[in-house]
This record gives structure tokens, sequence and C-alpha cells, in this order.
């Protein structure tokens, strides 16, 4: 048996098939097909033969459609867009009618101008998700009070006017006056003129000399007795000084004329006179042709308003801050929902700031009664961001600010509530910072603490 499978094993040979891998990827095997029951071969019967395609398929694409080939003319591709005109004409009116007096030659902004290289409303507005709270790379938009920009364009139009041979002036002389007459070398900020520099007319030799040998006089040495003597002219020494108290202009009595002033001292005489930043309104004072400045009011209440109410909401519709100081309960909301009325009637926002979070949120559900489109903003919170009548803090409104938000565009009133906390130590700042940075299109109305407030 052994001698059998040795010789079975000797006639075994095997073949070698180094391409034996391949046929079997070629190979295709019959794949398992699925029963489809009467519907689904019904369906798919009139979807392929009864239903009109909207589409072609590849092989009629291949009869029907034509093509023009037509040379590529690559001249085209390096041609250069129009750039934009830096300055254009503007016609110079007067009166009622508009009657075009003459023209002049403005310059015009940029379109390069955007959120990272400019602080002029007139920019790019930057994406859509930087909307609202804007972006660290962002410049804030210029602060209301800085007129760099006015007084640049009109000392440009200053310069072109007159003639280019005197000196050339640095960037910043330009635009701030240093040196020529009343320049801020020679008046500082925040005084009415500087240093007078005329010579002062001759003086008298006579009374220069009067007024030398005045001071050049020692006074006379007192002469003190002895004994009963001396008591004696103590005694009437005494009795003399009482009787100088009695008269105080004979206690100081003028005893060299030339050393008397000539005429009224200019410290006395001079009136001290500054700018009004505000103006106080009396509250007493009725205003009974109210309705007449105000005819078409942007919201109405069941009851008649207080006369501080009323010259709020004249000054409102005016485009003026207001500032309202009042004690608890007297009605200060009142004026804060007429500028939220305001601004939804003008197709603008209001932002109503308050120094805790929840007062925002109070705040929100309290004028989520009264008015349509109320938003909220706080470190965690943003809910309609879109609407009228946005309610954060006073932190979110400086870091929006500070980060040039396009919401800033938008934005008519701004209300500070408790806005006494600009005394506190450490949080004021905050208050100042916005009241600085808030651009001039702005309005504040101002509701702080009466009993608080310094």
């Amino acid at each position: 048996m052994a001698e059998g499978l040795v010789a079975a094993l000797d006639d075994l040979h095997l073949e070698t098939q180094d391409d034996w891998i391949d046929s079997i990827l070629d190979e295709q095997r019959p794949t398992k097909r699925i029963k489809q029951n009467r519907d689904e071969l019904q369906q798919e019967l009139e979807q392929k033969y009864l239903t009109p395609s909207t589409t072609f398929s590849t092989e009629w694409l291949n009869r029907l459609q034509q093509r023009w080939d037509s040379p590529a003319n690559y001249t085209d591709l390096f041609q250069l867009a129009p750039t934009q005109t830096r300055t254009i004409t503007r016609f110079t009116r007067e009166g009622l009618e508009g009657r075009v007096t003459g023209y002049k030659e403005v310059t015009v902004p940029a379109n390069s101008a955007t959120a990272k290289n400019s602080t002029s409303f007139m920019r790019k507005p930057a994406n859509k998700a930087d909307f609202v709270r804007g972006a660290a790379g962002f410049f804030p938009f210029a602060p209301g009070g800085l007129d760099a920009v006015v007084a640049a364009a009109a000392l440009d139009e200053e310069v072109d006017k007159n003639d280019n041979t005197g000196p050339e002036k640095k960037s910043l002389e330009r635009i701030i006056n240093f040196g020529g007459e009343d320049g801020l070398l020679s008046v500082p900020p925040g005084f009415a003129r500087g240093l007078k520099f005329e010579k002062k007319g001759g003086v008298d030799e006579k009374e220069a000399e009067d007024v030398k040998n005045v001071l050049e006089e020692e006074p006379a040495e007192e002469v003190s007795g002895n004994g009963a003597d001396g008591a004696m002219k103590d005694e009437a020494s005494s009795e003399s000084s009482d009787e100088e108290e009695d008269d105080i202009d004979s206690m100081l009595p003028v005893e060299y004329p030339a050393l008397e002033p000539h005429g009224t001292l200019a410290a006395s005489s001079a009136k001290r006179s500054g700018k009004e930043w505000a103006h106080m309104v009396d509250v007493k004072r009725d205003i009974p042709n109210f309705r007449e400045l105000v005819p078409d009011m942007a919201r109405d209440w069941p009851f008649e308003l207080d006369t501080f109410q009323k010259e709020a909401v004249y000054h409102l519709e005016s485009g003026d801050s207001v500032f309202v100081a009042a004690h608890t309960s007297a009605g200060k909301t009142v004026v804060a929902e007429y500028a939220i009325a305001l601004a939804a009637k003008h197709m603008t926002k209001a932002i109503y700031t308050s120094p805790i979070k929840a007062l925002s949120n109070q705040k929100f559900r309290d004028f989520r009664q009264v008015f349509d489109e109320v938003g909220i903003l706080t470190g965690d919170v943003q809910i309609n961001p879109e609407a009228s009548c946005l309610i954060m803090t006073t932190e979110i409104l400086r870091s929006m600010l500070y980060r040039g938000a396009d919401l800033i565009r938008d934005v008519e009133f701004v209300i500070f509530d408790e806005v006494h906390y600009v005394n506190d130590l450490e949080r004021g700042v905050v208050w100042e910072e916005v009241i600085i940075m808030l651009p001039e299109h702005i309005s504040m109305s101002s509701q702080p603490r009466r009993d608080r407030f310094h």
C-alpha cells in the first residue's frame, strides 16, 4: 500500500499559474436577485415608459446638443477695471428754492476703507457674523466731538486756494494750529486767551522813585519804657488797639499813596464765563402748547404727562440728549419708553443699558409686554439681536464700541439706567468710556437715582 502511495505522489504534479488572482477579479458572478412584488414592478414600468422625462440621456445629448468653438481671447483677461475717482463736483445751493450759485470739488472716501483700516461710517460693512459683537481687529467708529476729518478737508481746500510758495508744513500742523495766532502753543486748551506779549507802556519816573523809596524805608524801632511809665504806655497801647478793632478801615490804613492801586483790579472786574454744557429745565413751568410742539407722538399714555416728562419728550423729538434726575417712582421709565418707541418709529435701534445682568433680565421681561421687538445681549445669552430695542449691560456696549460692531450704525438712542454708577471707583470708568466712545449721531437718555448722583 505504501508503494502505491509513493507511485501516486510521483505522478502528481502542480501547474503554476501566475495570473490566477487576476482571473478572480475579472470574474463576474451572478448577483442575487431580489424578488419584487407586483406594485413595485408596476411603478417601475410606469416611471420608465409612461412618465415623460425632464432631462435627456447622454445618448440623446450627444445627438442633439450643438457646440460652437470660438478662439479664446486671452488679452481680455489682462484689462484693468477703471479706478474710482477720488473727487466729485457738487453744486452750491442757496435759498429755500435751492438755486445753484456755484460748484466745488470735494473728496469722496475710497472703496478700500474697511473695518480694519478706517473709523469712518462710510467704510464697507463687515461680515454678517460680526454684525452684533464686532471683532477684535476692527477699528472703532469715530467718537463724537472729533472734527479732525472736517478740519482737514477744509484746510485742504484752503491750501489749494492759496499759493504753494509758502513753507511746507507737517501733516499734523495742517490740522492743528500750533504757532499761529491763538494757536495751541500760545493758548492752552480750556483758556479763552493766552499770554499777551505786547510791551507795556512806560512807567512814570516819579512814581517809580516813590515806590523805590517806600520799599527802602526801615520800620521804626519801638521804644520800650521801664517801670510805671512803661506800664502806662502799655495800657495806652491796649486801649488804642481796642479802639482800632471797632473800625476795620482804621486797622488797614494806606500809609504810602504810591502803592495804592490807580484803578479797579482786573481780577475783580473780570467776569468768569465758560461754555454751557447743559441746560437746566424749570420743571415748575407748564407747557400749554405741548401738543403743538409734538403733534404726532410716538407713544401715548392713558394719563397726563408731568412737566419734566413733556420736556424730555420734546427734547428727544428735537434730537437732543436728555438727563433725567428724579426720585424713585417719579416716572423716569416713561422717558425711556418714549425713546424706544421713537427709535421704532424712525426704524432705528435703541439700546437700554443696565449695571447688572439681573436688572437686564427684568427689563427684558417688562419691555416684552409693552413693545413688539425686544432683544437682550449678555455675556452668555443672545436673544433676537435684530430687534429695535436691545437690552444689555454697560460692559457689553463698551465691548461693541471698541470692537467696531456694525450694529452701532443703526443705533439712535442709548438709555443709561442707574447712571449714578459713574461715581463708582471700580466700574465708573465703564460709563465714562461708553459716553466718550459713542458716535456723534447717537443721543443719550440718562436716568440716575437722584439721592445717589452727585
